[in-house]
């Protein structure tokens, strides 16, 4: 994961529905590639799963992340470039994000 893909992650967490063609302009990507990036992502475990849970403030969202083994530390420390909240697990998932 470099800093296009946070970029993509971070394009998504605030509008899941954003189009490639859109996130390919502002990450200066062709679509292909946006697309090759996020099918990537799908395929590495980073987006897998997503949880949204409404607070009264506004709304706030879980990551749950399921990694190889070995990479959970250096997922985490790119987690941590997204969030102060990061989280190891045991389970299912290996590392919980809060957004």
């Amino acid at each position: 994961m470099d800093d296009t893909d946070i970029k993509i992650l971070n394009l998504l967490r605030d509008n899941s529905r954003m189009k490639n063609t859109e996130i390919a302009r502002m990450v200066n990507l062709t679509e292909r590639a946006v697309r090759a990036r996020i099918e990537k992502l799908v395929r590495e475990g980073v987006i897998r799963k997503f949880t949204i849970e409404t607070t009264p403030v506004g709304f706030e969202g879980i990551v749950l992340i399921d990694t190889h083994v070995g990479r959970t530390p250096a997922v985490k420390a790119k987690a941590t470039e997204l969030s102060e909240s990061v989280f190891e697990c045991s389970g299912e998932f290996d590392v919980a994000v809060r957004l």
